[in-house]
């Protein structure tokens, strides 16, 4: 919703001039400010200092948000949780760097208490000032975490972060804990912090005129609550699947895909790519890429395992808008691209949505992969090729990190087979994976758990082996070896050999032995025919399973390669 700031005039590059923006510190304050306002904000409580400068500055660009001064910080605190009880408003505290937010605790403690918007912004000065204990600091960063409800530590200014970018950190956590208790951010402003020139990239100025002359919020968030009515989304160029709870019901975002006739693309972490065919990244650069107009993208669900999603979303034409519908209130959006968010529950947010294809799309012509990979060497792809086949329908796969959610993100197609699909892409740890398996068994013993891991991550979770022998239900890991670290070799890092040589640590063990420790059933493959073999006679016995996969390094990564370059060019 737009809002009347009292900006006299358009922002431009001159106008930040004569309005005393000659520096970052002051640049960075200004855009800011001006979210906060966007947010509708527009009560501060100043107590005066010289490292705030830059801010207060900024607030007198605005003339119509009311400013109270005050030299006693404590008075002053206590003054805005007035008016926040009161007009039940946001309002604002913002000091200099040192003991002054000290000062605001009282009032602070007292707003905690009845979940009081209560905002402190501090000036700080930079980490390396702070760490030498320079006159008039101390450690500002998560001061109030005892009393306030989240806390917002920014970087000191710097044109490595995009204007957009800061601007839409600063409105989610605005935004997203609106009416959730005291909040905090801390600012470190580096010098100049007065009139004084400073050299700033033309295209860092032009991207933040750019959004100072907007008056809505960076990212626009719909709570949606127990009643949701209608949502109405029109024609849209681009539907997004991303990852989705395991427990979801997932009947209505299915009856989303089936009618949806226009592009689409699904991620491996939504449960839904073994159910319904999903766009090549290929065609999502060709679509964004070619694109003369804003495009209008909806996504449901939370992140994407592919970074090349990411990093065609930050590209996307100016004034697009890029929709996500979720019941997670973090802030998951790598390419910054979101503008605007509904947050709730799915189950009662998705009957209630309405979206239409603005582009019906052709069929599109895919290589058979199973053809594909006949041809090639023995690699990862062919595990997923196998298991995708082969995995019966109803059953739960769990997918570790690194090269195994990558490999089958790529390389799963639609075969209207209902996969429950699990993994752990919170903080994508190589650790506890067979853990996480295992309570996935014991939740659903009737079912089969297949789990896919690589020989590091399988390494780090050896002593959870035990754990596997102990399994209620049907357990079959699936051990793709390849004697090291292998995702590293397709990146660019491995044109550092001595790096490469340390991150891969390389080895060359093999895992029956350990099998047999923990009396598991075990079986080794080493091309396509023994793993078809072996995985249908891991489905018809009993028992937890291991069946290690030998792959060739070398063949291996040569593989990867040319599927890329079939699949992705």
């Amino acid at each position: 919703m737009e809002r009347d700031n009292g900006q006299d005039e358009q922002f431009s590059q001159s106008t930040l001039a004569t309005k005393g923006i000659h520096n970052l510190s002051r640049l960075w304050s200004l855009l800011i400010i001006h979210e906060m306002i966007c947010c509708n904000i527009d009560h501060f409580f100043i107590s005066p200092g010289l490292r705030n400068t830059p801010l207060i500055k900024a607030l007198t660009l605005f003339p119509l948000v009311k400013k109270i001064i005050a030299i006693d910080e404590r008075s002053l605190a206590y003054q805005a949780l007035g008016y926040t009880k009161a007009s039940g408003k946001m309002a604002v505290l913002l000091c200099t760097s040192g003991t002054a937010m000290a000062n605001y605790s009282p009032a602070l403690i007292e707003a905690s208490k009845y979940h009081l918007p209560l905002l402190v912004l501090s000036a700080d000065r930079p980490f390396e000032l702070v760490a030498v204990n320079d006159n008039q600091t101390m450690e500002q960063a998560n001061f109030f975490r005892q009393w306030a409800y989240d806390t917002l530590n920014l970087p000191d200014p710097q044109m490595a972060i995009a204007p957009n970018k800061l601007k839409k950190i600063v409105s989610h956590f605005l935004t997203q804990n609106k009416g959730q208790g005291p909040l905090h951010i801390n600012v470190p402003l580096r010098q100049p912090l007065d009139i004084e020139n400073e050299n700033i990239d033309e295209s860092f100025i032009n991207s933040a005129v750019a959004l100072l002359n907007k008056k809505t919020p960076a990212i626009q968030i719909t709570k949606a609550h127990n009643e949701v009515g209608p949502i109405n989304l029109a024609k849209i160029d681009l539907l997004l699947i991303g990852e989705l709870p395991p427990a979801l019901d997932k009947n209505a975002i299915l009856s989303i895909i089936k009618n949806f006739p226009g592009p689409i693309y699904i991620d491996i972490t939504s449960g839904l790519k073994h159910f319904h065919p999903s766009l090549d990244l290929s065609t999502i650069s060709s679509l964004i890429f070619s694109s003369k107009t804003p495009l209008k993208i909806v996504q449901i669900g939370d992140g994407f395992t592919a970074k090349l999603l990411y990093q065609y979303l930050a590209q996307l034409p100016a004034d697009s808008r890029h929709i996500q519908i979720t019941n997670g209130r973090q802030l998951i959006d790598p390419a910054f691209s979101l503008t605007e968010q509904i947050i709730g529950e799915l189950e009662k947010i998705l009957p209630s949505l309405t979206i239409h294809a603005k582009n019906i799309l052709p069929p599109i012509f895919r290589p058979d992969l199973k053809k594909v990979l006949e041809e090639l060497p023995f690699s990862f792809a062919h595990i997923a090729s196998v298991l995708n086949e082969l995995i019966p329908n109803d059953s739960n796969l769990f997918l570790a990190n690194s090269s195994a959610i990558r490999i089958f993100d790529s390389y799963t197609y639609g075969q209207s087979k209902n996969i429950f699909l699990f993994s752990n892409r919170g903080v994508s740890g190589i650790e506890g994976n067979i853990s996480t398996s295992c309570g996935i068994a014991h939740h659903l013993p009737t079912q089969v758990t297949t789990m896919v891991i690589g020989d590091i991550s399988f390494l780090h979770d050896m002593g959870s082996l035990l754990e596997v022998s102990k399994a209620v239900g049907k357990i079959i890991i699936v051990l793709a070896n390849d004697f090291g670290g292998g995702i590293f070799k397709q990146l660019p890092i491995a044109q550092d050999h001595e790096v490469l040589e340390v991150i891969t640590t390389s080895h060359q063990y093999t895992f029956e032995k350990l099998a047999a420790q923990f009396s598991l059933n075990y079986q080794c493959a080493n091309n396509v025919g023994e793993l078809r073999g072996h995985y249908l006679k891991a489905l018809s016995r009993s028992g937890p399973e291991i069946i290690e996969v030998i792959l060739d390094s070398k063949q291996n990564l040569h593989t990867l390669n040319q599927l890329t370059n079939i699949f992705q060019a």
